[in-house]
């Protein structure tokens, strides 16, 4: 393959997938803060607004946490204790503690649920909901910009195409919602992301 096809194709994916990353967090903040919290507000589900939020969130969390484990395993720090899903009062949901490594191994674990939900993500489009068109891992398009208006035509058409009346697509929806939701890093996740991340541009100038 040519290097700057390659190197095409690789944009192509990672920006498709940032992008489809950003928009379901987005719809599904959106989707929760102005849909279903005012819905169950309205109707006064009083006790069943923490345990409808749980199950939302509950296959997200799960992914969001596996992927802390299994980046802890890929860089060989040593995990301490998992709760891949445990509400507690202060908010939290799930957790990963972990042996402290460097900047850049802490980086890559912080970094992991982007990544863990991008792959699931990528997997529930593609053998859950109806079939597209684009396949970011395969497809190779002569232009970025009709590659990315291509993608995106192919996402409106997942949703357009979908059939309501089959329990397949709500599960899917339900499953692309809760990895929208939980997919994003938390605040500690970020802190790690960013040392990491100046780590790796310090080690550049110094290169250059």
């Amino acid at each position: 393959m040519d290097p700057a096809a390659g190197l095409t194709a690789l944009a192509y994916a990672s920006g498709v997938t940032v992008a489809l990353m950003v928009a379901i967090y987005v719809c599904s903040h959106l989707l929760l803060r102005y849909g279903l919290v005012p819905l169950s507000a309205a109707f006064s589900f009083s006790g069943f607004n923490v345990p409808l939020f749980y199950l939302l969130i509950l296959p997200g969390t799960v992914v969001h946490e596996l992927s802390h484990v299994l980046a802890c395993l890929m860089t060989g720090v040593h995990v301490r204790d998992v709760r891949l899903f445990s509400p507690q009062a202060n908010g939290v949901v799930g957790w990963v503690t972990h042996d402290t490594a460097d900047p850049l191994r802490r980086g890559f674990i912080a970094l992991a649920p982007f990544l863990g939900g991008s792959v699931a993500i990528y997997a529930l489009i593609r053998f859950v909901l109806p079939p597209t068109e684009v396949d970011p891992l395969t497809s190779q398009p002569v232009d970025l910009a009709l590659g990315f208006k291509a993608a995106a035509a192919t996402i409106v058409g997942i949703v357009r195409s979908s059939n309501l009346h089959e329990p397949k697509t709500w599960f899917g929806l339900y499953l692309l919602f809760s990895l929208g939701y939980a997919v994003a890093p938390s605040r500690q996740d970020l802190h790690h992301l960013v040392a990491g991340g100046l780590m790796v541009i310090g080690l550049i100038m110094s290169v250059i």
